[in-house]
């Protein structure tokens, strides 16, 4: 599980709203200093509660991607995936 956060606030005088725009978060279990791709195996159903698109939610996948279109100020989410120990 991957929480993220839009830590600029909305409104105020003299202020601008800060939104945030296609934010990737990307998970790759075969990259360097990474080990859980060759001892895991990955549980489909990734899921992210601000409606990213994800890639690399498949069987034996052992790199996800998560795109998030936008984050508005103070705006949260959580991308969560899951690995089964081999």
């Amino acid at each position: 599980m991957i929480s993220y956060t839009n830590v600029s606030s909305s409104g105020g005088t003299n202020n601008s709203t800060l939104t945030a725009s296609n934010i990737v978060i990307t998970e790759d279990g075969s990259a360097a200093s990474n080990n859980w791709g060759s001892t895991t195996a990955h549980v489909v159903g990734a899921t992210d509660t601000n409606g990213g698109t994800l890639t690399g939610d498949v069987a034996g996948s052992t790199l996800l991607t998560d795109t998030i279109a936008s984050v508005g100020p103070g705006q949260s989410g959580v991308f969560t995936f899951k690995r089964q120990i081999n």
